[in-house]
């Protein structure tokens, strides 16, 4: 059976990517890519609702769904990808959507740095969380990106509702409510930091990698875990997509790589621990 991603079957022809999970073919559009445009699987034909392969195209059993706000993985998959591994497809999510698509099985992989305030930890994992495993990667600094200012011509600029970002602001907001004419809602880190380098009054929540980046001010508020989380048999040898993609994270140029980034620090990437980990 085809699975479409968040059930949105386009209505026109579309570029879309592929992967096999659990049995199932589960495709989505080309456009939801991180880096829309990066890589095409096969072509939708919703008249006659047939998939075309294209040319030199990987098969579904090669392909890798990740969802998460993780801006680093792309490069560092790519600075080292080998034929034998997986085919990446990332979807930029903030950290609930990215859950919920791998609790639908639409994708193998979510990314997460959310804090669960009632049990008082980063990154809870679905129900029964027995069934599921958090691979370590990094810790990331959060923060203000912008210089601080209560004035009312702030330009508030936000992540969209389900982000680790949107809830630590409104987190902070319960101590400091803001007092903004206005606000953008945005739905990445960079794009945050991108939109207030261009606007001296504009303020909200990102990275201090992209503060760095863009030379922008930046008020650190968390050390984050930044996790991905899967399910433990897909890690335990299932899905050999999903091992590979750990054993990848292990090795020891990816913590390198990670280690030269500006208010990253890696996190024994490519540990597998448990529920209460």
């Amino acid at each position: 059976p085809v699975v479409w991603w968040f059930h949105q079957i386009p209505n026109r022809p579309a570029a879309v990517v592929w992967t096999w999970i659990d049995g199932r073919l589960v495709v989505a559009p080309a456009a939801r890519l991180s880096a829309p445009g990066s890589a095409t699987d096969a072509v939708w034909d919703p008249d006659s609702q047939s998939l075309t392969p294209l040319p030199g195209a990987p098969s579904p059993q090669d392909t890798l769904f990740v969802a998460g706000c993780d801006p680093l993985l792309p490069w560092l998959w790519n600075q080292r990808w080998q034929p034998d591994r997986p085919h990446l497809r990332l979807f930029e999510l903030g950290s609930v959507p990215a859950l919920h698509a791998l609790t639908q099985g639409w994708v193998q992989v979510a990314g997460s740095h959310l804090w669960d305030p009632e049990r008082r930890r980063f990154n809870p994992l679905p129900e029964p969380e027995t069934q599921w495993a958090r691979i370590r990667y990094l810790e990331w600094e959060t923060g203000l990106v912008g210089q601080p200012a209560t004035d009312t011509e702030v330009l508030w600029v936000v992540r969209e509702p389900g982000s680790a970002a949107r809830a630590l602001l409104e987190r902070h907001w319960q101590r400091q409510a803001p007092h903004a004419a206005s606000r953008v809602e945005v739905t990445s880190h960079l794009a945050v930091a991108q939109i207030v380098a261009r606007n001296p009054k504009a303020q909200g929540v990102s990275l201090g990698l992209w503060a760095d980046w863009y030379g922008i001010p930046f008020t650190r508020w968390a050390v984050e875990p930044f996790e991905w989380i899967t399910r433990r048999r897909w890690v335990e040898g299932e899905d050999e997509r999903v091992a590979q993609f750990c054993h990848w994270l292990s090795s020891p140029w990816v913590r390198q790589a990670l280690g030269r980034y500006p208010a990253v620090h890696p996190n024994a990437p490519g540990s597998v621990i448990g529920p209460a980990g």
